[in-house]
């Protein structure tokens, strides 16, 4: 555990196949209590959790061409 104070902790491991993990060249820390925008739009916004966000992304390639910007933010923390 990279930064364990002390506290009680959880380790979430899925079974099966995983979508959307996208491992960029270095880890972060997440930041407790913030969201990611995953992608850019102006006119809707959909916020869901974690793998939920694959089918919003895929969503809004399609209705980009329809000309509908949405953006699509992961709520890390719910």
């Amino acid at each position: 555990m990279m930064h364990y104070q002390g506290r009680p902790i959880a380790i979430r491991y899925p079974r099966g196949v995983s979508t959307g993990a996208r491992l960029e060249g270095s880890s972060r820390p997440l930041e407790i209590g913030k969201s990611e925008v995953l992608h850019h739009g102006t006119q809707v916004a959909l916020f869901r959790p974690g793998n939920m966000c694959e089918l919003d992304l895929e969503t809004s390639e399609l209705l980009k061409k329809e000309g509908i910007s949405i953006a699509v933010v992961n709520e890390r923390w719910i």
